[in-house]
């Protein structure tokens, strides 16, 4: 595909959490703060901020610290704007977009009018990742809850997708956790039912599988770079000890589906058609629980949910999961109830190797500490199954733990 080039250069500075364009015209910049409030919600996080900052006062006060947080934003951006007060330029881009944010490998420019998301890639990254990522949203546009994909270029390193407007604010990103876990049984899981089913299922040998992953962990030489070499030991030692317990289960099959790769509540959105889901450039082959432990993980590691109280609630949604899926295919729910443990422990080897990858190509994040946090909840929860006295032969709590 040959669209119009992008030729012309942007300047976008930053105020707040919010990377703004320069040429933008201030009436426009107004109608953002004041009026798509949400759009700015969706897209970075300086009003849940201001929200934790003012805990329960009445909303009259919360309107009003938004409102001062806008007018501020606003007055600071038109300074800059008529050079009145310099600052420096966080991006040059050949993009228009009302607001730029990073990203892993580049940066997404959002124009909220046309709702358009532009992904611009880092000059470092090659044309065969490129085209990889590009294939794969291809591939899941098809899916009625992912972002269509508009138009790219492959020479000039970008691609539109369609920008995902989030009516009302959404539940799906709150940071607490009892809301993420209301309506679970009867919204997320079944996009992860959907999702499961997109593409045929893919029966593999446990043991062939998880080999071939820690061969590919063994090739990131994590000792090459900076790092605290207790925490590389403590990550190798992690992954040791899971495929030791892999092992030690003998041969079995386990399957592998289509999977989104970092499905959790940040990448879903609340929109007047129902969920959707963002960010796919992670998309492919895995586990099949994959995307249901990466959901439920990312509650005690990243919002603070007790994890002495995750193994009931996932017992639950497992259950509720699989008793679903066994009406469209019933040999994965008997194979999930013989390997359950074998795929808890293969997620936290598939999850650890996602992140290291992570950490390889991105520079804009410190995931190492990331890593260390998930494999202390990943430890702590397999302490509680191994503590609990009614652990059930599927290997998760079926008592009411407490704190």
């Amino acid at each position: 595909m040959e669209p119009d080039k992008l030729a012309l250069s942007y300047q976008y500075i930053k105020i707040f959490n919010y990377n703004f364009c320069l040429q933008l015209n201030p009436a426009t910049l107004a109608w953002i703060l004041f009026l798509k409030r949400t759009d700015l919600h969706s897209i970075c996080t300086p009003w849940d901020l201001i929200k934790k900052q003012i805990g329960i006062v009445n909303k009259f006060y919360r309107s009003f610290r938004l409102f001062m947080s806008s007018m501020h934003i606003f007055i600071s951006f038109v300074l800059q704007k008529y050079n009145i007060h310099k600052t420096d330029i966080v991006a040059e881009l050949p993009v228009f977009g009302h607001i730029c944010m990073h990203v892993h490998k580049g940066c997404k420019v959002f124009n909220l009018r046309k709702r358009t998301v532009v992904k611009l890639f880092d000059s470092d990254i090659n044309k065969a990742s490129i085209v990889d990522e590009i294939e794969r949203l291809q591939t899941v546009s098809c899916i009625g809850f992912a972002p269509t994909l508009v138009k790219w270029n492959i020479d000039e390193r970008w691609y539109e997708e369609e920008y995902i407007l989030e009516y009302p604010p959404s539940s799906y990103k709150s940071q607490k956790a009892d809301i993420l876990l209301r309506n679970i049984n009867h919204s997320i899981l079944p996009c992860l039912n959907q999702l499961m089913m997109f593409k045929p299922t893919k029966s593999i040998n446990s043991q062939d599988y998880v080999s071939s992953l820690i061969g590919i962990l063994k090739g990131y030489d994590l000792s090459r770079k900076e790092h605290d070499t207790d925490k590389i030991a403590k990550i190798n030692n992690f992954i040791d000890s899971m495929w030791g317990k892999i092992q030690g289960k003998g041969d079995s099959d386990i399957y592998l589906v289509f999977s989104h790769g970092d499905f959790c509540p940040a990448n879903l959105m609340d929109t007047k058609y129902g969920i959707r889901v963002l960010d796919w450039e992670g998309a492919e082959y895995r586990s099949a629980l994959f995307d249901f432990y990466s959901y439920f993980f990312y509650l005690p590691v990243c919002i603070n949910y007790p994890l002495n109280n995750l193994p009931p609630k996932l017992h639950e949604s497992l259950t509720f999961f699989t008793s679903e899926l066994s009406l469209k295919d019933s040999t994965l729910k008997s194979n999930f109830e013989v390997n359950n443990h074998v795929y808890r422990w293969i997620f936290y080897i598939e999850f650890i190797r996602r992140l290291i990858e992570r950490e390889i190509t991105d520079s804009n994040l410190d995931i190492m500490d990331y890593i260390i946090r998930y494999i202390d909840g990943f430890n702590y929860y397999e302490l509680l199954l191994a503590t609990d006295h009614q652990v059930n032969e599927t290997g998760l709590s079926t008592s009411q733990t407490t704190n």
